[in-house]
């Protein structure tokens, strides 16, 4: 959530400029290191969120190839990494039909709310795919991905809502059992007492 915030307040109306007095190189980094690093913290929040067996260089090779796109960002002028997005596009794509399969695979599973996940997230990919469109100026439109954000943050929070109130009717009904069997415990006590 942290990334893609600092991604929408760094494009767009490009809030972080207007806001925070920030050199313009350190911004324009913000920008693109947001790019490279959130798809592999956003696979590994769903694996995590679903509970997902999958192998674990799953995980570890998205985030070495988002750090080895920082550290050349953080280490080179923005002349020469600004033409590392035309690289890095296809792997972001990549691991966005990934993570969309992660979702459509927990629906298929069944997982608890994974549907209010799969909703958020369709929304976010149209988002998602309408910045990177108009990013490369295929298409002219404004960046909307802090509206996608709002549908993800939005799906999560009914998504934790819902497994708190399950958990919540868990404990009622343990508490109730815990009840009963003091309550038989307490008799079976009463009558041994009486049969002493």
């Amino acid at each position: 959530v942290v990334l893609i915030f600092l991604r929408a307040a760094s494009t767009g109306e490009k809030l972080l400029a207007d806001y925070l007095p920030i050199h313009y190189p350190v911004y324009v980094a913000i920008e693109y290191i947001t790019f490279f690093m959130v798809m592999p913290v956003a696979l590994q929040f769903l694996t995590n969120m679903f509970s997902m067996k999958i192998p674990k260089w799953s995980i570890v090779i998205p985030y070495l190839i988002g750090f080895g796109f920082t550290l050349i960002t953080l280490f080179t002028q923005t002349l020469f990494y600004s033409n590392l997005v035309n690289y890095y596009l296809p792997i972001f794509i990549f691991e966005l039909t990934i993570s969309y399969f992660i979702v459509c695979f927990a629906v298929f599973q069944k997982k608890e709310n994974s549907l209010i996940i799969l909703i958020g997230i369709t929304v976010m990919l149209i988002c998602a795919i309408n910045d990177i469109l108009n990013t490369t100026e295929v298409l002219h439109t404004s960046y909307i991905a802090h509206y996608g954000l709002i549908c993800v943050v939005s799906a999560q929070s009914l998504f934790l809502l819902m497994r708190f109130v399950k958990a919540f009717e868990g404990v009622e009904v343990l508490s109730a059992d815990l009840k009963r069997a003091n309550e038989d415990l307490e008799d079976r006590i009463v009558e041994r007492t009486k049969e002493i």
